[in-house]
């Protein structure tokens, strides 16, 4: 990400980081990266999904709700199936992905 800052796929790399950090339990870190995605990428609703996931967890629920609403902008009625459709490796971090978006407040 350093060597290529413009990069089109920079958005995916900082997502991919997200992730990485939310599944590894630092959810500061975790929120701090979707947030430099959601930036770049403010359409995409994946970004959107570990923005509120990891903010919720983090104890930022401003950041997760807002998250949530640019979300409902984009997707007519969101729900947990629209943005759970990821490989996890583990059960317990897509259990605790889908647990984060409720408590960002998107509903089933």
């Amino acid at each position: 990400m350093r060597l290529s800052p413009l990069d089109p796929l920079l958005s995916q790399m900082q997502t991919a980081a997200a992730f990485a950090e939310f599944c590894a339990g630092r959810f500061v870190e975790a929120s701090a990266w979707a947030q430099k995605a959601t930036r770049v990428a403010s359409s995409w609703p994946l970004a959107l999904g570990i923005a509120a996931a990891s903010s919720a967890f983090a104890g930022h629920g401003e950041e997760a709700q807002s998250a949530i609403a640019r979300l409902h902008r984009l997707v007519p009625a969101p729900g947990l199936s629209v943005l759970t459709d990821i490989p996890f490796r583990r059960a317990e971090d897509r259990d605790r992905y889908e647990e984060g978006l409720r408590k960002a407040g998107l509903l089933e």
